[in-house]
This record gives structure tokens, C-alpha cells and sequence, in this order.
């Protein structure tokens, strides 16, 4: 569904990616891990279109978009929440989530099964997405991407800051779109445990380059374990 393809990243002159390969398939969830500073945010802003490889393609269904801009990948499915999530903090709730529609020919018509999932954003329609908790916040990010019904949900660092209660909101949002909604799902992450309960595929990235892809049981080598390691 998706092919990243010898993908090389220059930021500021410095390769911050080189020769990525990866292939993420339809209706899985493709976990990225690695330490800080790897390149792994980079590789979703690529995905996305923030960054334009020097080297390489992508292929969303056998097109390439690599020169296609964010919004124009938005309109192929395409969904992205970012890490530190990116809300509007003097818009409400209902605003924020709003401008998750306006990709979609301005049908302002918020979702009733995407706001179920999320309960606490229907109480909280009018208040100002910069008064949420941080968890609350992820959860309006999720749900303002979820409405623009993707084909692709790119999360980066879904559970990062987030206390457990709010981590396992997500960790069953996620599974019920992937489930229900045979969405494809690509995220940065950092918890094992998380990782291990809803991967299907995992890429550890190391110094810009992938270490190895796979099968999630591949958290379990050693040797992964050893670059994973803080």
C-alpha cells in the first residue's frame, strides 16, 4: 500500500535519513522505534510531505507522491498526528475538530461513532482546546484526524506525557479502527508493552537507516533490545 523506496532526508545539509527502505501493508499496524534523534519524526514529516527526499520515492498505491504536497496527500487519505499533537488552543473543541473536516468539501458534520469513541471530547465541545490535559488534547488530535476518515492514520508518539488510563483509550481506538475500519496505521513509538500488545509489523530505525523490520516477535532479540535501549 505504501513503499517508501531508498529514501535519503537532508535537513540543514545534514542527512538526517538514509536509503530507507520499508513496505507498510494495508490494514496493519506498522510500529517505527528507535532513540531519540534517529530520524524516526522525520521519516513521518517524509511520509506526510514536510520533507522533500534528496534520494528515493513513495508510492501510495502504486503512485508516486513524493513531490505532492501535505495537503494534496491529505485528499488521497492520508492522516497525520503529530507529536505534541498541534490543536488549536484558542479554538473549542468543536472548532479544532471542524478543521479536521474542511478536507472533506466542507460537509461540517462531526461524526457521532468517532466522537464515541472519545466520550470526554462531547462533553467538553465549547470549551478551548488550550484548557484540555494533555490526554485529553491526544484525544482531540486522534479524533480531528479520524474525521477526515483515513485510508492512512500516521500517529507520532501517541502515549507520550499521557497517564495510563488515557494510554488505554488509545491503544483501544487504535485497534478498533484498524478492526472496524481495516485502517492502515503507521506510528512512532516508544513503550514495549504498547508496542507488543498492538503491532503487527515493527521498524527499528538506528542512525537514520533501518536496523531491521519484521514481525513484532523480533522485540524479543537481544540484539534489538540492545539499540532500543535508553
Amino acid at each position: 500500500m505504501l513503499k517508501i523506496q531508498n529514501i535519503s532526508v537532508k535537513i540543514s545539509n545534514s542527512i538526517i535519513l538514509k536509503n530507507i527502505d520499508m513496505y507498510i501493508k494495508r490494514g496493519m499496524i506498522t510500529c517505527i522505534m528507535g532513540k531519540n534523534g534517529m530520524g524516526k519524526t522525520t521519516l513521518l514529516e517524509t511520509i506526510i510531505g514536510h520533507h522533500r527526499p534528496y534520494l528515493g520515492h513513495i508510492n501510495y498505491n502504486g503512485v508516486n507522491i513524493s513531490k505532492l504536497l501535505p495537503y494534496e496527500r491529505a485528499k488521497l487519505g492520508l492522516a497525520y498526528v503529530p507529536q505534541g499533537r498541534e490543536i488549536f488552543p484558542r479554538l473549542t473543541v468543536k472548532e479544532n475538530l471542524f478543521t479536521g473536516l474542511s478536507i472533506k468539501n466542507n460537509d461540517y458534520k462531526l461524526d457521532t461513532e468517532v466522537l464515541s469513541l472519545f466520550p470526554i471530547l462531547s462533553e467538553m465541545l465549547d470549551r478551548y482546546g488550550g484548557d484540555l490535559s494533555g490526554g485529553q488534547q491526544q484525544q482531540l488530535a486522534i479524533a480531528r484526524a479520524l474525521l477526515m476518515r483515513p485510508k492512512v492514520l500516521i500517529l507520532d508518539e501517541p502515549t507520550e506525557g499521557i497517564q495510563p488510563s488515557i494510554i488505554k483509550i488509545i491503544k483501544d481506538v487504535i485497534v478498533h479502527v484498524k478492526e472496524v475500519k481495516k485502517t492502515t496505521i503507521v506510528l512512532v513509538e516508544q513503550y514495549f508493552d504498547f508496542v507488543q500488545d498492538i503491532a503487527d509489523e515493527v521498524v527499528i530505525i538506528d542512525r537514520g537507516k533501518v536496523f531491521k523490520s519484521g514481525k513484532v516477535k523480533i522485540l524479543k532479540d537481544k540484539n534489538i533490545k540492545n539499540i532500543l535501549a535508553v
